[in-house]
């Protein structure tokens, strides 16, 4: 799984001031450039992302519990795709 996103999309470890829209654009840009990927593996690969701290833990916890997560993955997964219904597993404890 190759990914390729520009680096002043990431977050500033020293500054939280990313908007929540800028956000969601990485995890729609990594969802749909990862269309072939099953669900596991695409929240692995976001789980090791903000486990870098590239990505606020808040933030990607706030995604994956908002209507938006869901959204995204109707819209560029397939139905077989979708290995996984609870995501409990990849929320980060705060």
């Amino acid at each position: 799984m190759k990914l390729r996103i520009k680096s002043e999309y990431f977050i500033d470890k020293t500054s939280k001031s990313f908007k929540i829209e800028e956000y969601l654009m990485i995890f729609e840009i990594l969802i749909s450039s990862n269309n072939s990927e099953k669900l596991s593996d695409i929240l692995r690969l976001f789980h090791t992302i903000v486990e870098k701290e590239y990505i606020d833990k808040e933030i990607f916890n706030y995604f994956l519990r908002s209507g938006i997560f869901k959204e995204y993955i109707e819209k560029y997964l397939k139905l077989e795709q979708t290995d996984i219904n609870d995501f409990e597993e990849f929320y980060f404890n705060l």
